[in-house]
């Protein structure tokens, strides 16, 4: 049950860039705009279920469909930026470039379509309206990319080394700030939108780079500092839960299941013999 819930989870970002645009698809660049969100929608849905273990790993891993709407998205900027302006879908656009830049392995270019989302909502003279859910998805991109960082640099460990412990060291140092960084995204829409569950479980994310770390580095070799920093990150992105349930009121039942999955993933941590 809590994997075939999880999956609905997985579909959470889909969601938060799903676009109103039922009456204005008629329009070509409004129907290019819906069509690579369809594509980057049915990416990730397939690269959740590869995660979760509910697709095995192959050629079919969601790159495809993320590539296809990256190509809708650069043609539609190219031929009809104007239109987009003008429509106010310009910066859901460029929204969905950075999505796909980020998907793509090309967090670089996902932060500079990221920075020209936030500079449109903060330039009174720009013409265009950026949505609350753009805005607040492209503040919580540079997290995100931190988050794949940090676990590439977790894969990377030699288990039960001085370097191990070292780099634990180095890799906690980010957590604060990336934490902060998608609190400060999540407070920027409704208590009720759905881009908020979707952030409390890259928060969970976090806290499991974190774990896994700790546990690469020799219980004696162990921070203690690091294991309450651990704890603390542990109890908090799992009490954003409880506030989500009651945002969340017909979401309960799927609420609970994350809550579960996590709270199997985020074990204790052992701290060093005194």
């Amino acid at each position: 049950m809590t994997r075939i819930t999880l999956r609905a989870f997985g579909r959470t970002l889909a969601r938060t860039i799903a676009l109103s645009l039922a009456a204005a698809c008629a329009v070509p660049h409004a129907r290019m705009v819906r069509e690579a969100q369809d594509a980057f929608s049915a990416g990730a849905a397939i690269e959740n279920e590869i995660k979760l273990g509910l697709r095995p790993p192959g050629i079919d891993d969601g790159n495809g469909l993320y590539a296809a709407a990256h190509g809708l998205i650069e043609r539609v900027l190219a031929e009809a930026a104007a239109d987009l302006r003008a429509d106010d879908l310009y910066g859901t656009a460029l929204t969905i470039r950075a999505l796909c830049a980020w998907r793509l392995g090309d967090p670089n270019a996902a932060r500079e379509a990221a920075a020209e989302v936030t500079a449109l909502a903060a330039d009174p003279e720009a013409g265009t309206r950026v949505w609350p859910r753009d805005r607040a998805l492209c503040a919580a991109l540079d997290p995100l990319t931190k988050i794949d960082a940090l676990g590439v640099v977790v894969r990377g460990f030699e288990a039960a080394t001085t370097t191990a412990a070292d780099t634990q060291a180095k890799l906690m140092r980010h957590v604060p700030g990336v934490q902060q960084g998608l609190r400060d995204a999540a407070a920027s829409v409704p208590a009720g939108h759905p881009l908020r569950i979707y952030l409390a479980q890259a928060e969970l994310e976090l806290a499991y780079v974190v774990y896994r770390g700790l546990n690469k580095v020799d219980r004696g070799q162990r921070d203690p500092t690091q294991v309450d920093e651990y704890d603390r990150l542990r109890k908090s992105a799992l009490g954003q839960l409880d506030e989500l349930r009651r945002a969340f009121h017909e979401a309960g039942d799927r609420i609970d299941a994350l809550q579960e999955h996590y709270r199997n993933l985020l074990l204790g941590v052992s701290r060093p013999v005194e």
